[in-house]
């Protein structure tokens, strides 16, 4: 399974950027999102402060936060990869 990370503009929903996520173990994105082990994580997820530093070691780049206060981030299954 592969996982994409997801910018939305918050106030018109339009995808501002998309970041590939390099293959990591369903159970870290589990563990970092506090998911219950049974949950194999197809939903989306919001990426909070707590998540973002995880999410931009596996990214090799920051995700804009500060920059960009009006970008929210979600964490989405991207299908069998």
């Amino acid at each position: 399974m592969s996982w994409i990370v997801v910018a939305y503009e918050s106030k018109t929903g339009h995808v501002k950027q998309t970041f590939d996520i390099p293959c990591v173990p369903l159970s870290t994105l589990q563990e970092v999102f506090g998911i219950c082990k049974s949950n194999p994580m197809y939903d989306c997820y919001l990426v909070t402060e707590k998540e973002k530093k995880l999410l931009e070691d596996l990214l090799g780049e920051k995700l804009g936060f500060e920059l960009e206060p009006d970008v929210v981030y979600f964490l989405e299954h991207a299908g069998v990869a």
